[in-house]
């Protein structure tokens, strides 16, 4: 048997993994389990007992999101349209009838390209370019 201190690389090599993989479990966690409150905090009931949140993505879209405006116009509902920035640009008008009537409006990015850990700096820039798109119209 060896005199001396047992190897140190072996130790720091498995703590280095453990950490990795710690690391990896909380991020999967995080992004897939929808009631996880990591990011931020989870709304999981209404105000309202008898009512249900109506919402719609990838707006503004020429020919749908009319005739979803009427319908909710002609049943006295409100929902919330999620914005791409790109297509408010291709579509103000839509854009500022959803703003008219009442309805709330998020943002979808610019560009809805996916999100990676990879492309967080394009992401980030892409979502203010969003609300600077979406924010400029309802204001005109």
């Amino acid at each position: 048997m060896p005199d001396g201190p047992p190897p140190i690389l072996p130790v720091l090599a498995f703590g280095a993994g453990v950490g990795l993989i710690s690391a990896y479990a909380l991020w999967a966690y995080a992004v897939y389990s929808p009631r996880c409150q990591f990011w931020s905090p989870v709304i999981r009931s209404l105000p309202q007992r008898e009512a249900a949140a109506l919402t719609f993505n990838n707006a503004p879209h020429p020919e749908v999101t009319p005739r979803i405006l009427d319908v909710l116009a002609r049943e006295g509902a409100k929902g919330t349209f999620f914005v791409i920035g790109r297509e408010a640009e291709k579509y103000p008008d839509v854009v500022r009838r959803i703003h008219a009537e009442g309805h709330s409006v998020g943002n979808q990015t610019f560009d809805h390209e996916p999100f990676s850990i990879w492309r967080k700096r394009d992401y980030c820039a892409g979502v203010g370019l969003g609300w600077g798109t979406v924010g400029r119209l309802m204001l005109d």
